[in-house]
């Protein structure tokens, strides 16, 4: 017979009362976590594993720049200049919590590749002994333990944990607004719905998708039975305080935010398809064991608590998360991303736990012996731990920090303002606008991206267009502009026609560009994967034209590179 869960989720102790066993356990999974990012090479990575990792670096430095200089200036005209010597910014299209939180770990520890592998490495440690704090109570202490250690063992956590992803600190948010929320739900006051919308408030400038914590808000109402809660001022405190915390962000920046796609499945005849990629994407994130479990606690777990009580508020919360977080997937394309997934670590790893305890406690154990269930646990556990750490996660390419370090030994005996024009797709160009900010005290520089040079489209890539149709009128435009060297990208796999033109430029003009360096673009397992091609301008441009980027398309102007 199943017993019910008791209330160890919801505990009036705070989580931090038990302070020595808090300390060591958050140690515990801070050392996990450091010789998981070590096998899977984090801190040898350049930036590249995810499209959007340059960007948030690069954010982070530049908000901390901003703070360094003492707030002189206007931020858009800081960041406007910033962008125009290292063009991959995301403030603006992202909310700056996850940008303002790098600069002051940058302040203390300087901007480098260690140091915010370091800051995503805590990240990580405190969301996992925030879900065994949770699940400590309920389930005892060695449950909640392998629970922690069994999400950062999670391939996705690795993956996120690996480089610098706002999932992260995200997810840390939004297990507090969770714990809160049932909590809330539990015992509804005016202090316990603020706390919440402060939490949601501060999801959501972490990122667009914190807002989702409102809907499922709403959604409590509906499984939990609680039609009354409707008509209670408390309940729509949470709103009031989104609105006035992170509603002026996103008016401000609603231009930017139109340029996301947004499809409505249900008006089309590919629901049926839609529904059922939503629910592979999660089997494939979490395997198809831990997806069992977490389908099977739910169905237990839901089942018998279908009005509120004192212990069931989180769970109810938990549940209507991921119904939630699903249903989104259907409407948002940007967020079918396996990595999106960390947004509901905390509520999988509630009902995979429970599915566990209640597997082990089921008539099939019971009726050998006690021992046999928690002795079946421990290695479904282990299986599934070994299952997620049989493969190390791909940190992205390789070779970018080299290109980096050899121009700028070649830019401190040239004279010429150091500005360079990269080649590459999504990643490598970003890798390479962060090796040369990083390279920024041995050289001045000024990158130009050829994707932001030769074409126009938004920032998702989408309606993409070529500036110019043959490689002669890139010769010419080149022939005038102030750009000393050129990195071309010869990568395995497609490349983009502008890419294929600026190669057929260059090539066509050997008396303007010289060949002077060859690197190896390699993966994160060492493979070679294509080549890195350094270009030198023999001769300054006879009249040099300003190196203006055109922006109309993104944010409404031209910016003029000043090096």
């Amino acid at each position: 017979m199943l017993s019910s869960l008791r209330s160890g989720l919801s505990s009036r102790q705070p989580l931090w009362r038990a302070l020595p066993w808090s300390l060591g356990l958050f140690t515990v999974y801070l050392g996990l976590v450091l010789l998981l990012q070590w096998r899977n090479g984090a801190f040898t990575g350049e930036f590249g594993a995810y499209s959007d990792e340059a960007a948030h670096f690069v954010a982070g430095v530049m908000v901390q720049d901003y703070l360094r200089e003492g707030l002189s200036r206007s931020p858009q005209q800081f960041a406007e200049e910033f962008y125009s010597r290292y063009p991959k910014v995301a403030v603006g299209y992202w909310p700056p919590a996850f940008y303002i939180l790098q600069a002051l770990w940058y302040w203390i520890f300087s901007p480098s590749r260690s140091s915010a592998m370091w800051l995503m490495a805590c990240a990580t440690a405190l969301l996992a002994w925030l879900i065994a704090s949770t699940l400590r109570n309920e389930f005892g202490l060695r449950a909640a333990v392998l629970a922690g250690a069994l999400v950062v063992c999670w391939p996705v956590v690795q993956s996120v944990s690996a480089s610098v992803m706002i999932e992260m600190p995200q997810a840390v948010v939004t297990t507090l607004a969770l714990y809160l929320h049932g909590s809330y739900l539990e015992q509804p006051s005016n202090r316990r719905a603020l706390a919440f919308g402060v939490t949601v408030a501060l999801a959501s400038l972490f990122k667009p998708l914190g807002g989702i914590l409102l809907l499922m808000h709403v959604a409590t109402v509906v499984i939990a039975r609680a039609a009354k809660l409707l008509r209670a001022p408390h309940f729509w405190l949470p709103f009031i305080v989104v609105l006035c915390m992170a509603g002026p962000w996103y008016v401000w920046t609603f231009r930017t935010l139109q340029q996301s796609p947004v499809d409505l499945p249900w008006f089309s005849s590919r629901i049926h398809a839609e529904l059922a990629n939503a629910l592979l994407r999660q089997l494939a994130s979490l395997s198809p064991s831990v997806f069992a479990l977490l389908l099977f606690g739910m169905a237990l777990s839901w089942s018998r608590w279908t009005y509120l009580g004192r212990g069931r508020g989180i769970w109810i919360s938990a549940a209507a998360l991921l119904l939630v977080f699903w249903l989104f997937e259907l409407v948002v394309p940007a967020s079918r991303s396996a990595r999106h997934s960390t947004f509901v670590t905390a509520a999988i790893a509630w009902y995979v736990t429970a599915g566990l305890r209640d597997l082990a406690q089921s008539r099939i154990f019971q009726a050998v012996h006690p021992r046999v269930g928690r002795t079946a646990i421990v290695l479904i556990v282990s299986l599934i731990a070994a299952a997620y750490l049989q493969r190390p996660v791909d940190t992205g390419p390789r070779g970018f920090q080299e290109v980096a370090a050899f121009l700028s030994s070649q830019c401190q005996s040239s004279g010429w303002h150091p500005i360079v024009l990269v080649s590459s797709d999504e990643f490598g160009e970003g890798a390479l606008v962060c090796q040369f900010l990083l390279s920024r005290e041995a050289c001045p520089w000024t990158v130009v991206r050829a994707s932001k040079l030769l074409t126009k489209s938004d920032w998702m890539g989408i309606n993409y267009e070529l500036r110019y149709r043959d490689p002669e009128q890139i010769r010419d435009q080149l022939a005038r502009l102030p750009i000393q060297w050129v990195v071309l990208d010869e990568r395995e796999g497609r490349r983009y026609p502008h890419e294929v033109l600026l190669r057929g430029a260059i090539q066509r003009d050997p008396a303007t560009w010289r060949l002077i360096a060859t690197g190896a673009r390699r993966t994160a397992r060492g493979r070679v994967a294509g080549r890195l091609l350094m270009f030198a301008r023999t001769s300054p441009p006879a009249t040099a034209q300003p190196l203006v980027l055109d922006l109309t398309d993104r944010i409404g102007k031209q910016l003029r590179v000043n090096p």
